[in-house]
């Protein structure tokens, strides 16, 4: 139901404590959803860099809808401070409920089904999951 992507806006990001959560929940939310489940929602986590400079926005925003799978992209901003922050797995964890949320009622509205419950249920077992784990590198 849920896959996590990455924009780095610049190569020097790449082995980043920030690169190093992001893998992280990405493999750990891949290890415990269902392997048949869909792809609902998309969540991007936008960095700026060198290349790409100062994101164009703020917060978490709309991304593309494919009306044939149906699967939404959330572009995530994350601001330059929490690059190299320790702990980066709650604020990813807290800005992927705010996506969950957005997609939820985008679905409402076009008159599909996005199972909010079942995506707040996986967030959760991400965090027991990871718990004190947040920037180990991945396997």
């Amino acid at each position: 139901m849920i896959a996590i992507g990455a924009d780095y806006g610049g190569p020097e990001l790449k082995d980043t404590l920030l690169c190093r959560a992001i893998q992280r929940v990405s493999v750990t939310i891949k290890g415990l959803r269902e392997p048949s489940a869909t792809i609902l929602l998309n969540p991007i986590f936008c960095v700026p860099g060198s290349v790409s400079g100062d994101l164009p926005f703020e917060g978490i925003q709309y991304g593309k809808f494919d009306k044939k799978k149906p699967c939404l992209a959330t572009l995530v901003a994350v601001p330059a401070k929490r690059i190299n922050e320790r702990e980066l797995v709650p604020y990813l964890l807290n800005e992927l409920h705010g996506c969950n949320a957005m997609v939820f009622e985008f679905y409402r509205q076009k008159g599909l089904v996005f199972p909010l419950r079942d995506a707040e249920s996986l967030l959760a077992m991400v965090a027991e999951s990871l718990e004190g784990r947040s920037n180990e590198p991945t396997a």
